[in-house]
């Protein structure tokens, strides 16, 4: 696909940001976006203070508006909550301006924000601002049902999150250890509680067990639930590409306990990584496994199946390893950013 003249102008949350859209916008602008459209973005949001955020919208609002009339589209990548909000004001001056709209739907509690949480004048409001668009991308083909309640369903897409696939294949030895790897938030919403209770549990019968927990300390108070387990639980703080990648290499299991999801991108490298997973039915989670086949899954806040299904790959290498493998082969077929960029642009030009 050869580059074209369609100018297109993101906007998310700033790339510095740690997980989530970042991840996503980074993953595109590594993959080559540049190289297919004239593409500008601009951060809506950083991690910090509630002022320090603040200053950021209006800073990107400024932005914004001195230079969106240049562009053909304005891309939008939106969650839910507060990311509703702040996305509000671009979107109805894009639509007042006349340009062409993408609305990019990442959230994964959205269920709860725009089904359960906005009623009367409020889904009016959201109806009305959502579908203005001219495009609406979901992450997966389940989301379709829900939006296509508020959204026209001939302006709903799906593109998936995607990673770059490791060139090298999983080794034989790389499943002989007992070593799991969480990343992600450190939050009870991720299931911290639940996998680090069921890791201890599972430590007599398994003494070389390693818990390695990459991610931001949310929510402090939830300190007391590492104290005392250093010798086993290994927590490393938000790491590096080359660092996850190591873990990659060095952890035959991944687990993410999430008690909602919208399509993790850690949960995607760890497939293509030929890792496997443990995880919930929560969201693109539940969509992104098949049970059994490519990875193992159990319901969210339940301590007592997560250990019974970690236990279960921790017990026997050959099921590590054949959980991996079509984990990998899922990912190679399903989620290469390389391929996925250019669905994308297929999609502006649509448009």
């Amino acid at each position: 696909m050869e580059k074209e003249t369609i100018k297109v102008l993101m906007l998310g949350a700033d790339r510095s940001v740690k997980g989530g859209v970042s991840g996503v916008v980074n993953n595109y602008y590594a993959a080559g976006i540049e190289d297919y459209v004239d593409i500008k973005y601009i951060g809506t949001m950083v991690d910090g203070s509630k002022l320090r955020k603040l200053f950021k919208a209006a800073e990107a609002y400024c932005k914004f508006l001195m230079c969106y009339r240049r562009y053909d589209i304005i891309h939008v990548n939106m969650a839910s909550d507060n990311s509703y909000y702040r996305k509000l004001f671009f979107i109805k001056r894009a639509k007042k301006a006349g340009k062409k709209l993408v609305i990019h739907q990442h959230g994964g509690d959205v269920v709860n924000f725009y089904d359960k949480g906005m009623q009367g004048k409020k889904r009016q409001k959201m109806v009305e601002a959502l579908n203005g668009c001219d495009r609406f991308i979901v992450l997966d083909s389940e989301w379709v049902s829900f939006w296509e309640q508020f959204i026209d369903k001939d302006k709903i897409r799906v593109l998936s999150n995607g990673v770059f696939m490791p060139d090298e294949e999983p080794t034989d030895e790389s499943y002989d250890n007992h070593n799991i790897v969480f990343l992600g938030r450190i939050c009870r919403d991720k299931g911290i509680v639940e996998l680090v209770d069921a890791v201890t549990n599972l430590k007599d019968k398994y003494p070389d067990i390693r818990l390695y927990i990459g991610g931001n300390m949310e929510e402090t108070d939830l300190e007391s639930v590492f104290s005392g387990k250093e010798d086993f639980i290994k927590r490393l703080g938000w790491i590096s590409a080359d660092e996850r990648n190591r873990l990659m290499h060095e952890c035959s299991i991944f687990s993410l306990p999430s008690y909602y999801e919208g399509l993790p991108l850690s949960a995607i490298e760890a497939m293509s990584y030929g890792r496997a997973v443990v995880a919930t039915r929560a969201g693109g989670l539940g969509r992104i496994f098949n049970s059994g086949s490519d990875g193992i899954l159990v319901d969210p806040k339940s301590e007592k199946q997560l250990e019974e299904a970690l236990n279960k790959v921790l017990s026997d290498s050959n099921l590590r390893h054949e959980l991996g493998a079509e984990a990998r082969a899922k990912a190679l077929s399903k989620y290469d950013i390389k391929a996925l960029v250019k669905e994308l642009v297929s999609i502006y030009r649509e448009i």
